[in-house]
C-alpha cells in the first residue's frame, strides 16, 4: 500500500502541472486551467484520504 501513496504524492504536482501546461497551450485562461488543475489535485487527494484512507496497520503493535 505505501507504493499508493507515493503515486499519489507524485500525481499531485504532475498532474497540476500537466493539466495547466496542456490546457493554457490550447489557449485556455490561466484562472480556468488554475481552477481545474486545483480540482484535479483535490480528486486525487480526497481519493487518497476518505476512499482509500490510510489503515493502521495491527500486526506493528
Amino acid at each position: 500500500m505505501e507504493n499508493y501513496y507515493d503515486y499519489i504524492l507524485s500525481g499531485i504536482p504532475l498532474g497540476f502541472i500537466g493539466i495547466f501546461s496542456v490546457l493554457v497551450l490550447f489557449g485556455s485562461s490561466y484562472s480556468l486551467a488554475t481552477s481545474l488543475s486545483a480540482g484535479f489535485a483535490a480528486l486525487l487527494i480526497g481519493h487518497a484520504m476518505f476512499i482509500n484512507g490510510p489503515v493502521s496497520n495491527s500486526q506493528n503493535n
